[in-house]
């Protein structure tokens, strides 16, 4: 299930395995925080063409995105009491398929982590909950 129009506020994220599926890639920031690999939609652009352009900026690689994992919502008062903006995270399954050249974004460090190890550093609870259920997808279907 891929969408294809989403908000502005929206980003998109895919938890990507190794090969073996033994280990998750992370992203570790200048801060030294792990977040999964991804961003903001850009206007005009799919969820899923979000993921593929952030894999090629951030990790210099291609991704085959694979799986729709969930949603994650936030709603957030606006000035006006009465109004709410909705933003959330969409989060997939993925896989590098192959190197894309340099990343263009040398902040970010890709980090592969064992499953554990991986939940255990993400701090973000929504990512967190993403690899967790990108573990139990991988475990127990054949999507890869």
């Amino acid at each position: 299930m891929f969408f294809e129009e989403q908000a502005a506020n929206y980003d998109a994220y895919a938890v990507i395995f190794d090969a073996k599926n033994e280990r998750i890639g992370l992203v570790q920031t200048k801060d030294g925080e792990y977040t999964l690999p991804g961003g903001k939609i850009a206007q005009g652009e799919t969820d899923v063409e979000c993921l593929e352009r952030s894999a090629r900026e951030t990790l210099g690689a291609e991704l085959e995105v694979s799986g729709y994992l969930g949603t994650a919502l936030q709603s957030s008062p606006l000035p006006r009491e009465e109004e709410h903006m909705e933003s959330g995270n969409l989060f997939y399954l993925g896989k590098i398929v192959k190197k894309a050249g340099q990343p263009r974004e040398d902040c970010h460090n890709l980090e592969w982590l064992h499953l554990h190890e991986a939940v255990q550093k993400v701090k973000d609870q929504q990512h967190k909950w993403a690899v967790e259920e990108g573990i139990s997808a991988i475990q127990s279907s054949t999507l890869f």
